[in-house]
């Protein structure tokens, strides 16, 4: 497979103590994304979708629980974070745009039999790209995110996050992921997450991601959503829920995911304790959840 990764990117600061995974590129359209690769390439792959603003690095202490149970973890950066390409365009930053992206990545990569799990705006796009490209996932576990319904009622503390991001002057990542964190992240861990962003002009998709929340009535993304819907009411494959208690942004958001898809039946649905970022409050458990979601597909 290394003859389709592009490592000609320059990266500075790889290396980091616990994150010890190989940084891979590949390169779509005019970008590099950036991704990890773990684990045998025939086994089954878990693909770990981060949300705004964090990068791969959130899921450092998830990807050993699933190594060793053997699967192929599979982690990219969206493109505008982390070690991926940051276009500096306003324009590129759509919803369709980043979701196409993502699609011509599991592509090139020839993966099937798919398992996603996606967080925040991961599970956003992640339950887009299932239901348009269903035939290569086997299964679904969406935590602390879903794509509006069009008729939640949108928590206050979610204004205030669109409001920061827009006006702020200064967005320091690792702060606001140890803030939403009921675990404290050390120096070293807050640094980590501001490492890939080491500008101003770095953190543009930080700042415009939020503000696409929630779609807006008859705008394309709403009409996007709402198809998106149709096609998640017929959705039979396996979908699991791994919400946090403490999340004053999604809480409840599982419940709607139960109620309308139908894969959900059944499943081992399971509230974590923790905060909006719960790979850094329950990564043990997390892993193990999927370890299990994975034998039952």
């Amino acid at each position: 497979m290394q003859n389709i990764y592009d490592n000609k990117t320059k990266d500075i600061n790889l290396h980091l103590d616990d994150f010890p995974f190989n940084s891979n590129y590949l390169r779509i359209n005019e970008y590099n994304t950036h991704f990890i690769d773990e684990g045998p390439a025939d086994a089954t792959p878990v693909f770990l979708l981060h949300g705004v603003p964090s990068w791969s690095y959130l899921f450092r202490n998830v990807i050993p629980v699933l190594l060793k149970n053997g699967h192929r973890v599979i982690a990219p950066d969206i493109i505008g974070f982390g070690r991926s390409d940051k276009p500096r365009e306003k324009e590129f930053y759509t919803f369709d745009r980043l979701t196409n992206h993502l699609a011509l990545f599991i592509k090139k990569l020839n993966l099937n039999n798919i398992v996603l799990f996606g967080h925040d705006w991961g599970a956003l796009f992640g339950l887009r790209l299932a239901v348009e490209n269903d035939t290569k996932f086997s299964g679904l576990i969406i935590s602390n995110g879903l794509i509006p319904r069009g008729n939640e009622k949108i928590p206050y503390l979610f204004n205030v996050w669109k409001i920061i991001t827009k006006y702020s002057p200064v967005l320091p990542i690792g702060k606001f992921i140890d803030i939403a964190s009921n675990t404290k992240l050390t120096k070293n861990e807050r640094k980590a997450y501001n490492i890939p962003f080491n500008s101003t002009k770095d953190k543009i998709a930080v700042r415009l991601l939020p503000q696409l929340l929630p779609f807006k009535f008859n705008s394309p993304d709403f009409a996007t959503a709402k198809i998106v819907w149709e096609k998640l009411e017929k959705w039979e494959k396996p979908l699991l829920t791994l919400f946090s208690d403490s999340d004053p942004i999604t809480r409840g958001g599982d419940k709607i995911l139960q109620n309308y898809i139908p894969g959900s039946k059944g499943q081992n649905h399971k509230v974590l304790k923790g905060g909006h970022f719960i790979p850094e409050d329950a990564a043990e458990e997390i892993g193990e959840s999927i370890n299990q979601f994975v034998k039952i597909l």
